[in-house]
């Protein structure tokens, strides 16, 4: 298996990160002040770190009033500079090499991976040279490459340039200001040496070699990952260039809206986007196009931020804490998956000698989807005067919408609630929020001071607290919006929900025994490495509380931990989010289901703007309107008709609900079936088979192709089912089958129309090569160096569409993907061959292909791949893999780390064959342990390295394929199987 680690290069300052030659260059400098009377202080010489000669001389000589000096006297002086650095230098010996650099540098080496030396010092090879070190570096690029000093990127781009390596691939050790700025210029990762004094916008810091774990580095850039625990996902050391990621991995959900994990106070420096995300009350942004075809969305839209409510300021004795200014003196943070809250507690002591322990917990209610809750404690070691701010921003900033895409019409308080009564400045959208504040000492409540100032409320408590008690905040906050309530009165509705909900220990108590239920039957034990256990567990958590389960919401691309893909509902949905539901719980499944009838004519309303008939579901969108600008992406992907479809059969074939069938899923399945005929064709150059002309696949780097392999078998399948349901309808609800027949205008001829279609279906295979291939036009595109493509990116932004279309490179799992959707359809060797042929040329430019890539990798004996990939999907976001986590959680790559797992390393596949499993253990882990729903029948799994238990939990027997043994599970029974 090739090396698939995500850094390839790394990239090195020499002073102060491999070798101390600071010195010898201020002993340089020092000397030419002396002769020259000039000022020259340490300071100075600290600040001149990874400065070529002469900006360094540029900036002494300002310090000396001495900027009108001549060219030739620069020259002179700064050739004498280096004279007697290079007298200095000398001396240099093994003592001078910073402990440990060495001993790393070997190590990647060892690994495969690149390294390479970036100095401004023109003097660095013979640094290398005195020290013996010229074998450290595949190449060294020094003062005598450049022209450019740091912060410019020039150093760090040519040494890429030098490796082939694209710069996302790279990451720069520096321990100079001027060097990590020039490594974030250039797009590189980078790990500050030093401490974060010296280095305040570093990524992240080492203060020494020891410190690093390598496997990390190389996998994510950083010197190390989330200490692993088996139920907490614990932020370490806090850096304030890390917050965004936080506020994403740290933010608490419920389908309705979300909370990012903020720090409650503000923090002078810390980059921040608290936000509480509406699922569904979005804000509208015009777009503007020279030319405007037919089809073309006249507007994008995203949901918004609709309030800041979890702003508390802390003063202690007139002394405002900040993590930056204040210092803690412990600090954790941290995620609790087995009872769905976080929690924040640290330390500190102020300048008149107090110790303040403070401890936060908060939460996005499971049980009460309309309500969130906060609770601060502080606790003191002695007398004195503590002072609580809380702040309620009602219109705040929407970082994609780029303002305030909220108006209050009203902010106030009405007893011990406020009220804020708001609207969408753009899509004119009502909700209205609630908070509700308690503040105690003991028993003893606080009075407050109010003010409301525009459209934010700031509450203050001031408190005489007493050491051996704890002064308490508990907020509360309730959301309720007209997408769940459309006739209700708001503000009543808010003031009767937040005066029935209870404090917050029972709050959150009752959203504890709501993730115990959850856990009980959907959690998977994991035997092996405790990363894969804290991957798959957070990918269950973050996927679950993603799901509205109301039928007015679905889950976008983010779920509701972030905002980079606006809230924008895709395919991913039905095919890679939903998956874990439909075999856990499969009733929550049905909410997302009918969120697609409710946009149903949106679907229509847009296969009119086509110029064509039926039903197209948009791309991506929420209200069911089209925004996605990419068009040939956008309107191509005509695979997301069958898509819907494929879950709405597997819904109801899993559960037996028969009644959403006939009730909206039929229409669904019957509208999209219209469009894809009409989008099709027979075609006399294919022998009269019915083909799929300009479209895209899954694969958004291939645009306006022909015969997509992935749509047209799901296309096939769609056409089929959709005559088999027209049949079972009129035989099993005759009375709705005509009623829906005369509400839709479905002929018999039409239907016939669809069955003749999916049996001529033109299905791309080549004899030549035994593969499936992608489309018509792949096998003959522009072969591609893939060692100069960066991974784990959409190179969409980097390259022209007209060059892109004609390179034989793929984004995410297409083909790949229908060899495990419908792999009954074919031999293994097939899905061998055409496994290994796409994916060495699939840069996963998309976070839901690493999941799709272990299942295929598993079922034809690639173990290697299929565990690297496993790693991908569920490390993808503890890891930062695609660099945009802070934006927000890659859902689709959630549900993917369950098929990865289930359909993966279980082998479970559920066909016409049935239920089948193909187990097969990593060689890393001992054991594997999940529960699965089928048909109305809960069993274990337990998969170890020589066998797999079945255990029948729930439900009438069940019978199933173990590999390609029948086997029958009776209620209350227990089947061991080799493997």
């Amino acid at each position: 298996m090739k090396n698939r680690h995500h850094i390839r290069a790394v990239l090195f300052d020499l002073d102060g990160v491999i070798v101390h030659t600071d010195r010898f260059h201020q002993a340089g400098w020092q000397q030419l002040a002396d002769e020259e009377g000039w000022k020259f202080s340490e300071a100075r010489a600290h600040s001149l770190r990874g400065v070529s000669r002469m900006e360094a001389l540029d900036t002494i000589l300002a310090d000396n009033g001495l900027q009108a000096a001549s060219d030739a006297d620069k020259v002179k002086w700064a050739d004498r500079k280096n004279s007697y650095y290079k007298n200095f230098v000398k001396d240099i010996g093994q003592s001078e090499v910073i402990p440990g650099s060495v001993a790393f540098v070997r190590e990647l080496r060892s690994r495969g991976v690149l390294t390479a030396l970036c100095s401004a010092s023109k003097n660095a090879p013979d640094i290398l040279r005195l020290l013996q070190l010229e074998d450290l570096f595949d190449t060294v690029v020094c003062g005598h490459d450049t022209t450019r000093s740091k912060p410019d990127p020039q150093v760090f781009e040519l040494a890429a340039e030098r490796l082939g390596v694209p710069a996302f691939h790279c990451v720069v050790f520096e321990d100079a200001p001027t060097g990590v700025e020039a490594a974030k210029r250039a797009g590189m990762k980078c790990v500050g040496v030093g401490d974060r004094e010296g280095l305040p916008e570093a990524p992240s810091l080492i203060a020494r070699y020891s410190e690093i774990d390598i496997e990390a580095l190389l996998d994510s850039g950083r010197p190390f990952r989330p200490e692993p625990h088996g139920w907490e996902l614990i932020e370490g050391d806090f850096r304030p260039t890390r917050a965004l990621f936080w506020e994403t991995m740290l933010a608490v959900t419920n389908g309705a809206f979300g909370v990012r994990g903020n720090l409650e106070e503000e923090n002078e420096g810390v980059s921040s986007y608290p936000a509480t995300l509406m699922n569904g009350i979005v804000g509208y942004v015009p777009y503007h196009y020279l030319w405007a075809f037919p089809g073309y969305p006249h507007r994008g839209h995203t949901f918004l931020n609709v309030c800041e409510w979890t702003r508390v300021r802390l003063e202690v004795d007139g002394e405002r804490f900040s993590m930056t200014h204040s210092g803690p003196s412990e600090h954790r943070r941290g995620l609790n998956l087995r009872s769905g809250t976080v929690f924040r507690q640290w330390k500190f002591k102020t300048e008149s000698g107090v110790e303040v322990s403070v401890k936060t917990t908060r939460i996005a209610s499971m049980e009460r989807r309309h309500l969130a809750a906060l609770c601060y404690e502080v606790s003191v070691s002695a007398p004195c005067q503590v002072v609580l701010e809380s702040e309620t921003d009602a219109a705040p900033f929407s970082r994609m919408f780029n303002g305030r895409g909220i108006e209050v019409r009203a902010l106030q308080r009405d007893g011990d609630f406020l009220l804020a009564n708001q609207i969408s400045t753009t899509s004119e959208q009502s909700m209205t929020t609630g908070i509700r504040e308690i503040v105690s000492e003991g028993d003893r409540r606080v009075q407050c001071e109010v003010a409301i100032e525009g459209d934010v409320c700031k509450t203050r408590y001031r408190i005489d607290a007493e050491p051996g008690g704890s002064v308490r905040l508990e907020k509360t906050a309730v959301f309720c919006t007209e997408i769940e309530q459309p006739d209700a009165d708001l503000a009543e509705t808010v003031k009767l929900l937040l005066s029935e909900a209870p404090a917050c220990q029972e709050l959150f108590a009752e959203h504890s025994r709501w993730w115990e239920r959850y856990w009980s039957v959907a959690d998977i034990e994991i035997d092996g490495d405790p990363l894969d256990q804290l991957g798959i567990r957070l990918s269950l958590f973050h996927n679950r509380q993603s799901n509205p389960e109301d039928g007015y919401r679905s889950i976008g691309a983010n779920g509701q931990t972030g905002d980079n893909y606006s809230g924008h509902v895709f395919w991913d949905t039905e095919q890679y989010i939903l998956v874990p539901y439909l075999y856990s719980e499969p009733a929550t499944v049905r909410g997302l289901l009918e969120y697609r009838y409710r946009i149903l004519d949106k679907a229509r309303e847009q296969a009119r703007l086509m110029q064509s008939c039926g039903a197209e579901y948009s791309w991506n969108s929420i209200t069911g309107e089209e925004c996605g600008h990419v068009f040939e992406a956008a309107q191509g992907q005509v695979h997301l008709q069958c898509d819907i479809a494929w879950a709405i059969d597997r819904y109801v074939r899993t559960t037996g609900d028969a009644e959403f069938m006939h009730d909206m899923g039929a229409e669904i399945i019957f509208e999209t079936a219209r469009y894809l005929r009409d989008r099709g064709a027979f075609s006399p150059y294919k022998n009269n088979q019915f083909v799929f002309n300009a479209v895209c696949g899954a694969n958004e780097y291939s645009c306006g192709v022909d015969n997509n392999a992935t749509t047209n078998y799901m296309a096939q399948w769609h056409f089929l089912r959709a005559y088999d349901l027209f049949t079972s309808m009129q035989r099993d609800a005759p009375d709705k089958m005509e009623k829906l027949l005369s509400r839709i205008k479905l002929t018999n001829e039409e239907v016939e129309g669809w069955r003749a279609a999916g049996e001529a279906m033109y299905l791309p295979y080549s004899k030549e090569m035994g593969i499936v291939p992608q489309d018509d036009n792949f096998l003959g595109r522009d072969p591609v160096d893939m060692s100069k493509i960066p991974f784990h990116t959409d190179v969409r932004t980097l390259v022209h569409p007209l060059n892109l279309w004609r390179m034989q490179l793929i984004k995410q799992a297409d083909t790949v993907f229908l060899m495990f959707l419908m792999s009954e359809k074919f031999d293994e060797e097939t899905i061998r061959r055409t496994y290994e042929f796409h994916e060495a040329r699939t840069n996963h430019g998309s976070s839901l292909s690493a999941a799709v890539h272990c299942i295929v990798a598993a079922q034809i004996g690639k173990h290697d791949d299929a565990y690297h990939f496993f790693r991908e999907s569920a490390l993808m976001d503890i890891n930062d893999l695609k660099g945009n986590t802070a934006g927000g959680m890659h859902s689709a790559c959630l549900g993917g780390t369950w098929m990865a797992v289930v359909n993966g390393f279980a082998g479970m596949r559920d066909d016409s064959r049935g239920l089948s499993f193909q187990p097969r253990l990593p060689k890393d882990w001992a054991r594997l342990s999940f529960q699965l729903v089928w048909n109305g029948t809960r069993i274990g799994v337990e998969i170890l390295s020589d066998k797999a238990v079945y255990r029948h939990l729930d439900g009438p027997g069940i019978e199933f394929l173990h590999r390609d043994d029948q086997v029958v599970l009776e209620p209350e029974t227990t089947r061991e199987l080799g493997i």
